[in-house]
Formats: C-alpha cells, structure tokens, sequence
C-alpha cells in the first residue's frame, strides 16, 4: 500500500471513528467520506475535509442569526404581554375589581408578600447562600506563573486547529 494511501486510510479511520461516537455527524458529512476517499493526494483530502468544515460553520452561524432573532422576537412577545397584563392589573386595583368572570377568561386578583432586604449584614449565617466557584483563569496563571494550585493541575489539551480559506 502507497504511502498516501496509508495516510488516507489513517484519515478515514479518523472519521469513522467520529462517526461512530457521533450519530449526527454522518448527517452533516456522510457524503464527505465518500469524497475524501476518493481524493488523489493527502492534501486535496484535507482541504476537501476542511471546506466541508466552513461550509458547516457558515450554516451554523446562520442557524443562530435566526435563534438570536427568534429570541429577541420573543423578547419582546413576552415584554408586550406582560405591560397588557401590568395595564390591566393597575386598572382593576384602581377600580377596586378584584374578580372578573367572562365567558373566555376569569382573573382574579390576591394579595401576594415579598421579601426585602434592607440591610445584609444583618442577615443570620443561616439565610445566607454562598456559591464557590473555581476561578479556571487565575489557576491557569498561577500555574503557568510556577506556583502549585493544590486541586489542580495543567493537561495537555491537543492542539487548536486554526483555518483561513481563501
């Protein structure tokens, strides 16, 4: 077997392997497997493998364009029924309507508490949430800066595969 065949087939193995752990990718790229393997050179694989990649991004980022859109559309459903709600409920206070009954809605109207705080320090230990956190970046430097960070430690992470198409 050619040396480029060899590194093809270690490329192949690759994808399969991520196919196997991941039943969605072979929707996105089934297709590309076939592609890559019928490639001449190593390099055309790649970058076969790669524009696949870009192709997939821009797909990505233009799923979410339309998520943040479809949030703040949302947003804003949700902020204008709650002012009709606030409208109606400062009217029915002002009326002094408590209960209303038709044939497509009841509401009804009850006195609800709520807690303020007025001064914290005040609080007793026992009503007092505290919620530690691991800072991952002052560790991160602590270590690199030669300190020891009982708990933790730096791994060798890979690499960080970095694309520019033309």
């Amino acid at each position: 077997m050619s040396d480029f065949n060899h590194k093809k087939n270690e490329f192949l193995a690759i994808f399969n392997k991520m196919f196997d752990e991941d039943e969605f990718l072979r929707e996105d790229t089934d297709y590309l497997f076939e592609a890559v393997n019928n490639e001449v050179n190593i390099e055309a694989a790649i970058e076969r493998a790669i524009l696949e990649a870009k192709k997939l991004e821009h797909e990505a980022n233009a799923i979410k364009a339309f998520i943040d859109e479809l949030t703040q559309r949302f947003r804003r459903k949700k902020k204008n029924m709650n002012q009709i709600r606030d409208a109606v409920k400062e009217f029915l206070e002002h009326v002094g309507i408590y209960n209303i009954r038709t044939p497509l809605v009841t509401l009804s109207m009850h006195k609800k508490d709520k807690v303020i705080i007025t001064d914290e320090s005040l609080i007793p230990e026992e009503f007092i949430d505290v919620f530690r956190t691991p800072s991952k970046q002052r560790i991160n430097d602590a270590i690199l800066a030669g300190e020891k960070v009982d708990g933790a430690e730096l791994i060798d992470d890979g690499h960080i595969l970095y694309v520019r198409a033309r």
